[in-house]
């Protein structure tokens, strides 16, 4: 699964970009026919009203029937990630936040088999049910019509991103395993998700938000000792970042510890490793550093790199493109990578529209 967030990795499913260019060489050539062939190509284009739109759900099917703690942390991410789209970020709105929560978790243990939506939610709060009175202890009930209020707008300005009678996020179908999609015999299901369509960054970590805790339920109920999926965050640090506490910052963390044990690959992809959280950088374990130049730059990575048995810092301003270290556990080995297969250049907007509605 590739989050493609500027338009470049949607070329995957474009026929052009699989032509060979002149010159190239028959093994090559055959090579990429070969990648071709084996690989089944989605493009999705949520947040946009044409191509392949991809809803969500406010928590994952069967999310109430896991464990209390695990229920707890999803149904808390659940409604950061909604808060975030209704404003909730100061002490103000924090009793309202814990509210939200609250009735998220509850609801989800009363229905675990039911999917969970905005409309549900604001029936289940109106209604002042006896187990989210209790589950609230000393918050006052005059919250809840705020809150309503609130939740109200967002279903008026924002419901598209959980619009019912669309395609919704499912592991099992964007990995291309089980299910009712799966991969064809002999191919692997290469979903591409272009987070182009969303009108502002907000609306891009909620989506991203519940696409995590949707992952993070298949690796729950699909645990493998052997690797059986990867999925690739391009420009990462906005999900991960040393600098503030996006809604997308708990859940990227419980990726990085949890999803490597269930047979889940993680790629982060970014152009500034060191804006990452640092506290995050020791569930990383492989970094594949190419050229840096900026001093800037270069001091911020200096933390992450002091483990390095070589010091590599002064060598990044010199590697040419294609050129990388591999640090891992201390130790650094040089890499030349090949040109990729597949040409891969930023698409308009249009054309991934295009693209998806066609595959």
């Amino acid at each position: 699964i590739l989050l493609d967030r500027k338009g470049d990795l949607a070329c995957y499913a474009r026929p052009e970009s699989w032509q060979p260019p002149p010159g190239d060489d028959a093994e090559t050539t055959a090579r990429r026919e070969l990648l071709r062939a084996r690989l089944d190509v989605r493009l999705y284009t949520p947040g946009a009203s044409g191509g392949r739109p991809l809803g969500i759900s406010l928590l994952p099917r069967g999310a109430g029937a896991l464990p209390g703690p695990e229920r707890e942390a999803a149904a808390r991410a659940a409604a950061a990630s909604l808060g975030a789209m209704m404003n909730y970020r100061t002490a103000a709105t924090a009793p309202r936040l814990a509210v939200l929560s609250r009735a998220i978790e509850t609801l989800a243990e009363l229905e675990p088999d039911a999917e969970m939506t905005v409309p549900r939610l604001v029936d289940f709060i109106a209604s002042e049910d006896d187990s989210l009175v209790n589950a609230i202890g000393h918050l006052e009930t005059k919250l809840f019509k705020k809150l309503l209020q609130d939740l109200a707008t967002f279903q008026v300005v924002k419901g598209h991103l959980l619009a019912p009678g669309v395609e919704r996020v499912q592991a099992e179908r964007l990995f291309g395993v089980g299910g009712d999609d799966p991969a064809p015999q002999g191919r692997t299901r290469l979903s591409i998700i272009s987070t182009k369509g969303f009108d502002d960054t907000s609306a891009a970590l909620f989506w991203t938000t519940q696409f995590l805790l949707e992952v993070g339920r298949f690796a729950a109920k699909r645990p493998s000792a052997e690797l059986q999926g990867v999925v690739l965050f391009d420009e990462a640090d906005l999900y991960l970042p040393a600098v503030g506490k996006p809604v997308t910052k708990e859940p990227m963390e419980n990726t990085l510890r949890r999803w490597r044990s269930a047979g889940l690959g993680v790629l982060l992809s970014s152009q500034s490793p060191g804006d990452f959280d640092y506290k995050c950088r020791e569930n990383v374990r492989n970094w594949f550093v190419g050229r840096v130049k900026e001093d800037t730059a270069l001091a911020k990575m200096r933390p992450m790199l002091r483990e390095a048995k070589t010091d590599i810092a002064a060598k990044l301003p010199g590697l040419e493109a294609g050129q990388f270290f591999l640090v891992r556990e201390g130790q650094v080995e040089s890499l030349a990578a090949e040109r990729s297969l597949v040409r891969a250049e930023q698409l308009p907007d249009a054309e991934i529209l295009r693209l998806a509605a066609g595959v």
